[in-house]
């Protein structure tokens, strides 16, 4: 999974970016989501300043290509799963953020900053 293909999903989750950018395999992501793993910081890869790094770059490129943030909740049976090790809520909802492309013009300035990557 890569951030082309959430695009095709009409979406962009943060997991995914940390996922095309190499912070995360994708065998961890799995074991996260089904309850293996405490939190996903545990499994990314690299410091918490650079995933913060991340996250703020992220997020100037979700305001200047006018993308809907909206909460993406994962759940492992009737458990949320959680994020990061404090749990604080604030990082919880960074972490949680997906991105909606609204238009067509949207779609493809996304394209355009992924493949620039």
């Amino acid at each position: 999974m890569n951030v082309t293909h959430s695009i095709r999903g009409r979406a962009v989750k943060t997991i995914d970016v940390f996922v095309s950018l190499g912070m995360l395999e994708t065998k961890k992501m799995e074991a996260w989501k089904s309850g293996r793993v405490p939190y996903l910081e545990k499994v990314l890869h690299g410091n918490l300043s650079k995933l913060n790094r991340v996250l703020r770059i992220l997020r100037f490129h979700v305001h200047d290509l006018n993308l809907r943030p909206q909460k993406h909740i994962v759940r492992y049976g009737k458990k949320i799963l959680r994020y990061s090790k404090t749990g604080e809520p604030k990082l919880e909802d960074t972490y949680s953020l997906e991105y909606a492309i609204v238009s067509s013009k949207q779609k493809a300035s996304v394209r355009e900053v992924v493949n620039a990557s």
